[in-house]
């Protein structure tokens, strides 16, 4: 899993409310904990440094997660990928943890 770093997302509409990437990292890697520790790895979540990541060369992508916001992004970076991967849009939610 990759997460986008915040200078990649400063131009973003709030992105002062954008919590830092290691927190967000950190919260990837225990929700995946939780739900399925087997597909956890030392390297399975890092930041993105530029727009594609590398989405547009990991051959054995086989699916990108996006908001409703970041879906030109999943489908630019499908234009640059040789093999297209399935673009999986879900509802962000926002909230405070308890």
């Amino acid at each position: 899993m990759f997460l986008v770093c915040l200078f990649v997302l400063s131009g973003k509409t709030l992105s002062e409310l954008i919590q830092p990437v290691e927190t967000r990292i950190a919260d990837v890697r225990n929700f995946i904990q939780d739900v399925k520790p087997h597909i956890l790895f030392h390297d399975s979540v890092v930041p993105i440094t530029d727009p594609f990541g590398p989405s547009i060369v990991v051959p054995d992508m086989s699916g990108i997660v996006v908001s409703e916001e970041t879906r030109k992004g999943g489908d630019a970076v499908n234009k640059r990928r040789k093999e297209k991967v399935h673009i999986y849009v879900i509802v962000a939610m926002v909230g405070k943890a308890s």
